[in-house]
């Protein structure tokens, strides 16, 4: 269920279940899909979805299989990085 409201500094947005969605101009529409998974970033018509959360409990996120690469760093001296 798609809505629209408005921000805290009075600009439109749409919230999908009470959740603001964001845009961002430089992820392309120019994706290909193959058996629901992307095979290039170039020549297609499709765009790609990015849902995270972040909050005290953790940072959360969803993309698609094998698009996430993480890379352990371990502790700084004086920060958790």
């Amino acid at each position: 269920m798609i809505e629209s409201d408005r921000d805290k500094w009075g600009n439109f947005v749409q919230l999908w279940d009470g959740i603001p969605v964001g845009v961002n101009d430089w992820i392309l529409d120019t994706h290909v899909l193959t058996g629901g998974v992307e095979t290039a970033t170039t020549g297609g018509t499709c765009s790609t979805i990015y849902a995270f959360q972040m909050g005290e409990g953790a940072l959360c996120g969803l993309t698609s299989p094998g698009h996430l690469t993480v890379e352990p760093i371990g502790s700084l001296e004086t920060k958790d990085a």
